[in-house]
């Protein structure tokens, strides 16, 4: 009986610090750092700590429209600027080639910036139009 009982604490044991084991496994894995995407509209600015991204101006939209065949995917420029503190620190203008892909990175300021977007995308009736209000979708550091 004394064995009996020798070996379930045995096994016992054995489980427990296995268990303990897994636990330190699983406490030492790394946690990423969320992604912050924001709308970021033309004209306006996304303010955070003592920064500000602007999205200036779109300066240029060649992409393709949805509902039309195209030998060339085209593309979209747009001006960018970052403030600290009030001062322009960097503005720049930014080739769009399918961000929503991939997105499109840049720096500035020493800053990386990913663009995952810029909307809306073009139809054959917005291009007629002209007046687009567009925005970009932006990862911010």
């Amino acid at each position: 009986m004394k064995k009996i009982l020798l070996l379930i604490l045995v096994v016992f044991c054995s489980r427990l610090t296995n268990a303990q084991h897994q636990n330190d496994a699983t406490a030492t894995q790394q946690i990423e750092t969320p992604v912050i995407v924001v709308k970021l509209p033309e004209g306006e600015s996304y303010r955070w700590k003592n920064y500000c991204l602007t999205f200036t101006k779109m300066l240029a939209d060649s992409r393709c429209p949805k509902d039309v065949t195209c030998i060339w995917q085209g593309e979209a420029k747009v001006e960018i600027s970052l403030k600290r503190d009030g001062k322009l620190v960097d503005s720049q203008e930014i080739v769009l080639n399918h961000p929503e892909e991939n997105g499109t990175s840049f720096t500035l300021g020493e800053k990386p910036f990913r663009v995952y977007a810029l909307m809306p995308y073009p139809t054959k009736k917005t291009k007629t139009e002209g007046n687009i209000d567009y925005y970009l979708r932006v990862e911010i550091p």
